[in-house]
This record gives C-alpha cells, sequence and structure tokens, in this order.
C-alpha cells in the first residue's frame, strides 16, 4: 500500500497497497524525487526499516495491526512538520488500511498473490483507493500529478 496522509497543513500521507513488498518499494523509489522536483517536502517511509527500528517482525494479525499504527505514528511526525510522508507497507486487511487511514491511496494490483501464504489467507480486496495499478506500465509523472491534485484539494 502507499499512502498520503494531511491534516490541516498542505502535507499528505500516501500509500501503497501491495501484496510484497518489493513491488511497493519499486513505486515509491521513484515517486519522493519527482515530489521533490515540484519543490514540496516528502519524506519515504519503508515498512521494513520501520520495523527494522522498532525490532518487531511480528507477522501475526495483532503485529500487522501494531504495525500499521507505528506506520501511521511515523507518517503523522512528517505531516506534522508540513512534509508529504510517502509509505510502503504491506496491508493485507481493512483494518490494517483504516488504522493508517491515508489522504490517497494506490492499489499495486501487480500479482495475483504473495509469496507469504500468511498475508494471502489475510488479504482482502481494496475497495477504497484512490488509484489501481493493474500493471507494470504506470506513467509516474501521472501518480505524481493524481498526488499534487489531491495535495492541493
Amino acid at each position: 500500500m502507499l499512502a498520503f496522509k494531511r491534516t490541516f497543513q498542505p502535507a499528505v500521507v500516501m500509500n501503497l497497497i501491495a501484496r510484497q513488498c518489493f513491488t511497493a518499494r519499486g513505486v515509491c523509489q521513484k515517486v519522493p524525487p519527482r515530489i521533490s522536483a515540484c519543490k514540496v517536502d516528502n519524506r519515504w517511509l519503508n515498512a521494513d526499516e520501520v520495523r527494522k527500528e522498532a525490532d518487531d517482525w511480528d507477522f501475526s494479525e495483532e503485529g500487522r495491526l501494531r504495525q500499521a499504527k507505528r506506520m501511521a505514528d511515523f507518517a503523522q511526525a512528517q505531516v506534522d512538520q508540513g512534509k508529504i510522508a510517502l509509505c510502503d507497507f504491506v496491508a493485507p486487511t481493512t483494518i490494517t488500511r483504516d488504522t493508517f487511514h491515508a489522504d490517497f491511496t494506490i492499489w499495486l494490483d501487480t500479482i495475483d498473490e504473495s509469496r507469504f501464504e500468511d498475508t494471502n489467507a489475510l488479504f482482502e480486496w481494496p475497495t477504497q483507493f484512490n488509484l489501481r495499478l493493474a500493471d507494470w506500465n504506470y506513467d509516474i509523472g501521472a501518480i505524481v500529478a493524481a498526488i499534487e491534485e489531491k495535495r492541493n484539494a
């Protein structure tokens, strides 16, 4: 899930829904430089790096919910500084996505299943998202434009 979030500031937290983190990471690596080029301060938060900092590798439902909350807290700290927080993490359930509460969500729907059976067992199809990427032929410029449109709304 790649999402952005905003409160009362013109910053946002963006989240990308994906079944595997390497898929989300690929898109996230491309977005921040393009947003920076628009002279907008941003921070990319990668779930693996956040888990590493917390030393929390629990992938149970409870652990995933805790990670969604942790990602939301880290993102909010960036928003409080007036930045766009770009977050990539696997949020396979509605409750993990709702806990994160993104302002803008991209569903990266490019694989049929995760390599992790526990993720496949938990996965709930997203029903709320701002943008769905169904293949690798996406236009990063269009993604950035959609983010900017939402941010300026």
